[in-house]
């Protein structure tokens, strides 16, 4: 790998130079938490989801899951790997 070094000395792989992507988020899962108790019962919450449907989101490159639907490509990105929102 290629490297570069940053002006206090560090070394950057080639990986870690690439600029994010962009995306326009086309659909939103509900963002869902489940955990046990301490007696074992399953306790589920429910939270807003930090993204809508039609805005542009900016994530690394390397995250999310292709996927591929007849000729159209999408990509599946967790709401931990978003790094922003465009505003208008």
């Amino acid at each position: 790998d290629e490297q570069e070094t940053t002006a206090s000395g560090l070394a950057l792989p080639e990986k870690a130079q690439e600029k994010p992507e962009n995306g326009k988020v086309i659909a939103v899962s509900e963002r869902k938490l489940e955990y046990p108790d301490s007696e074992g019962k399953v306790t589920t919450t429910i939270y807003d989801a930090p993204v809508k449907v039609g805005q542009i989101v900016v994530f690394h490159k390397w995250s999310g899951q292709e996927v591929k639907e007849g000729t159209k490509e999408y990509k599946l990105v967790k709401f931990s790997d978003l790094m922003g929102v465009y505003e208008k």
